[in-house]
């Protein structure tokens, strides 16, 4: 199902453009993207009950704070925020979004999953997509990606692969709030733009 956010969202950003600053939801001459987005906001709960999805409002947070290496970070925020409010100007399914982005970020962990965990979760995740009832898939992809997970950090041989198989199994777990956990290890350019890509496909 197709939901409208906020018709004027990029006017915000613009608006708050001055006054944006990462790491604090604002006061009186600053103000994060989402209490620019959502006025008054000082939480993700105040961003839920304004219609945003959680997993959504807190990906932003995450994104929007993050350092990305850019050549000015204050820019590349303010694209990001700028981005992201353009998309949620039109309709979009917020379902699809989360699972295009969740494809996006398991694509690049894959090569260090060595149990193929982050494959399997991704073809689950084109399935729900495609309109398929995968739950009961994703809880047994949970335990499987749990003890995966579990055995790589008692190896201790390779953090890339604990990473890989842990996201694989926050994702078969908690599908709905799992995009900004899965993503907050690697919040870097390549994250904001798979995210801008997954809302714009959606």
């Amino acid at each position: 199902m197709k939901t409208l956010i906020d018709p004027t969202a990029a006017d915000k950003i613009e608006a708050a453009h001055p006054r944006l600053r990462a790491g604090e939801w604002g006061g009186t001459h600053t103000v994060c993207m989402m209490s620019a987005l959502v006025r008054g906001a000082g939480g993700i709960q105040d961003c839920v009950t304004a219609g945003w999805p959680e997993w959504l409002a807190e990906l932003n947070v995450s994104m929007f704070d993050a350092n990305v290496g850019a050549e000015c970070e204050e820019t590349a925020r303010y694209q990001f925020a700028l981005d992201v409010a353009y998309a949620v100007q039109v309709p979009r399914d917020y379902d699809k979004a989360r699972d295009l982005f969740l494809i996006a970020t398991l694509d690049r962990a894959k090569k260090h999953d060595t149990a193929g965990l982050c494959q399997h979760v991704i073809g689950l995740l084109h399935r729900r997509i495609a309109g398929q009832d995968v739950a009961d898939a994703m809880t047994a992809t949970f335990s499987a990606a749990h003890d995966a997970a579990f055995s790589a950090a008692h190896a201790a041989a390779d953090s890339d692969a604990y990473a890989a198989a842990h996201a694989a199994a926050r994702v078969a777990a908690r599908a709905a709030r799992v995009a900004a956990h899965a993503a907050r290890a690697a919040a870097d350019s390549a994250s904001r733009q798979n995210l801008i890509a997954a809302l714009n496909a959606a």
